[in-house]
Order: structure tokens, then sequence, then C-alpha cells
């Protein structure tokens, strides 16, 4: 008889922590994409928030022409030929002079070349992970 309950007791608990495990979140690695291209303008933003993340800046760059289909909406808010696009700056996106010490958005000055790590935020709207100030 106690083994009989043991056993019952034992698939009882498996099966309550097999249940209760089948809704936790799975995390979903981001696809991350780098460039390089040229500061042309910065912009703070005070209240912009897109699909729940709040948009700290938003970066114009020159030089900056991401192509292959994955790119094909984000490309097509911007009239053809033009030379000039943006991302958004995040709380977690990380700043990094050429030393590779860290700087604040105010250090990043303008016709500066950059190399930047980004994420989609959607499918049309870039975020920056990192962004690296380099020298030739």
């Amino acid at each position: 008889m106690r083994i009989k309950l043991k056993v019952i007791l034992t698939v009882t608990i498996v099966l309550l922590l097999l249940g209760g495990c089948q809704g936790n979140p799975t995390i979903t690695e981001q696809k991350s994409f780098d460039f390089t291209a040229i500061t042309y303008g910065i912009v703070k933003q005070k209240q912009l928030k897109i699909d729940n993340t709040k948009i700290l800046y938003t970066l114009s760059l020159k030089e900056f022409n991401p192509n292959g289909f994955e790119f094909d909406k984000y490309n097509n808010q911007f009239v053809e030929n033009d030379d000039i696009k943006f991302v958004y700056i995040v709380s977690e996106t990380k700043i990094y002079d050429s030393k590779s010490s860290p700087i604040q958005v105010d250090d990043i000055t303008l016709d500066s070349k950059i190399k930047l790590s980004l994420h989609f935020l959607n499918d049309y709207l870039l975020v920056a992970d990192k962004i690296s100030i380099y020298e030739d």
C-alpha cells in the first residue's frame, strides 16, 4: 500500500510540474545586422513610444543603405534615392568612442563614421543595439 501511494504521489507531482512548465514564455533571439554609416543628425524624442518601446533619440544617417528582402519595408519608407535614413536609439543602446570607451549620445558628433549593430523593432523600424565610432 505504501509503495502504491508513493508511486501515485510521484506521478501526480511530475504531471503537475510538467503542466506548469507549458505556460512559460520562450525567449526568442533577435536577429542583429551590422552596418557602417556616417552620422547626419540626432534628434531627442520626448514621448515617442513604439510597440511598448520608449524611443530616446532618432539618429539620421548618410551612406546607410541596407539591402535584402528583410529591409524592403524599411526602405519603402523613404523616397527612392534618399540619401538620409534613420534608426532609433533606446535606453539599452550601447555607444562607444573610437577607443571602445563608453560614451553618451551627446558625445556623438555629426559626420562621424560609425559602426552599427541593429535589430528590427517591428517589420520596418530599426533600433541600434550598439554604436561604435571608428577612425579610418
